[in-house]
């Protein structure tokens, strides 16, 4: 599978354009755009653990999140203490999710490394791959959600590559061929924005989010949605969480004081098809864009791979993303092509070396660019969110199926790792 990349010029200004997280109109695709350089990268081929997942898929089964790791007090370690710098630990979880799962989504948080770092998540019985599950700078609080493939031992490796740092993680669900729903994608869709009328959270709050009526489903088990907290008065963090359960002991997105932070979540819906959400200090606006749900009638199945590195602008001879572009990679060129029955891509979405703050959003081809963003950046930030993009096919602008990225300011580098995809089962 060959991706190309391509560039298209927004018809409004970067300087015109403002921060995602404004409920600003999504800009119209231009008549007249221009393409810039392309660049071709192969998607991994189905080998080594991952080629078991192939014959049909696995479904997903949503849990209320429970704490699986946490290095502070020994959770699922034989002893307390942070990862030092280089160190490799693994987590156990036969004992969380049943014989025969092949992925599992996590919300993974570093607590205040003492030194910029990333940390590397995968499978126990693979090598360490060339990719990153979490980047944060020091001292820094940062959660980010995981989407990793399993092997027969249940087990996973976690990786931290600079300074001491304490890991925390949630379970929030698992993949298994006998599992409980199918994925729907979709193009994201704005469900709530405290800002507008209904007002910030407050410390030790808790407010419903109405997802049922975007669902149109009665069959729907869970939701993905991009969670992003405006400005918080204090640092914070916030659960998200079913409906019509207790709030547990977990956490979705971790946030500083004064600052715009994204991370992407998936959580089990209640009786009601909702979802609720805490916040622990402060007052906090949470804007929360849907970007796909679970159902246990119809959807795509998921097809986890081993992290694998597939796109990194720094190695691109074109260079870092512009402000006010959205480049194109192409996937398929026709309907006949395998890939064209992948509808969603799941990543690791990394920016770096960002020359102002900005936001990246990920979306389908032949869509126009969101008012959501998946990614928020400050200038020269290193950080990442799990991405769930769907594809689309692109008739305007060249007759193609893939997905595109939106940079709004400054020029900025992004890296993408595949975590897996979904596609339809095999029946």
């Amino acid at each position: 599978m060959r991706l190309r990349r391509t560039l298209v010029l927004l018809a409004a200004s970067a300087a015109a354009m403002t921060m995602a997280t404004d409920a600003a109109a999504a800009p119209a695709k231009p008549a007249d755009p221009r393409f810039g350089g392309e660049r071709a990268v192969e998607m991994p081929a189905a080998s080594g653990l991952a080629a078991k997942a192939v014959a049909d898929g696995s479904l997903f089964t949503g849990v209320r999140p429970v704490r699986v790791l946490d290095t502070r007090s020994g959770i699922g370690l034989p002893q307390a203490g942070p990862v030092q710098p280089r160190g490799t630990i693994t987590l156990d979880l036969s004992g969380a999710v049943p014989v025969g799962t092949w992925a599992v989504a996590l919300n993974l948080t570093g607590v205040a490394p003492t030194s910029s770092s990333y940390v590397t998540v995968w499978p126990a019985e693979e090598g360490r791959p060339t990719a990153s599950s979490l980047n944060l700078a020091a001292n820094e609080i940062r959660s980010n959600a995981v989407t990793v493939a399993l092997g027969p031992s249940r087990q996973v490796n976690l990786y931290n590559h600079n300074g001491a740092i304490n890991l925390v993680a949630d379970l929030a669900g698992h993949y298994a061929p006998d599992g409980q729903a199918f994925y729907n994608t979709r193009s994201p869709q704005r469900l709530l924005d405290t800002r507008s009328g209904r007002g910030a959270i407050p410390a030790g709050g808790t407010i419903t989010v109405d997802t049922s009526a975007a669902l149109g489903s009665s069959n729907a088990k869970a939701v993905t949605v991009n969670l992003t907290v405006v400005n918080p008065t204090a640092s914070t963090y916030l659960t998200a969480y079913p409906t019509g359960t207790t709030r547990p002991n977990a956490s979705s997105i971790n946030v500083a004081r004064n600052t715009v932070t994204a991370n992407q979540v998936t959580v089990a819906v209640g009786p009601d098809r909702d979802i609720r959400l805490y916040n622990n200090s402060g007052s906090a606006h949470v804007i929360v864009d849907l970007v796909g749900d679970y159902d246990t009638g119809f959807g795509h199945a998921f097809y986890p791979t081993v992290p694998t590195r597939l796109i990194d602008t720094r190695d691109d001879p074109d260079g870092p993303l512009l402000g006010g572009y959205y480049y194109g990679w192409a996937m398929a060129e026709s309907p006949s092509d395998p890939e064209a029955q992948i509808s969603a891509l799941v990543f690791n979405a990394t920016g770096t070396g960002g020359t102002a703050a900005t936001y990246l959003s990920l979306f389908p081809s032949g869509s126009p660019v969101p008012n959501a963003s998946t990614l928020n950046l400050n200038a020269r930030q290193t950080a990442s969110n799990q991405a769930t993009v769907a594809l689309g096919w692109e008739y305007e602008l060249g007759n193609y199926y893939g997905f595109n990225v939106y940079n709004n300011s400054g020029r900025v580098h992004v890296i993408l790792d595949l975590a897996g995809y979904f596609a339809p089962p095999v029946l």
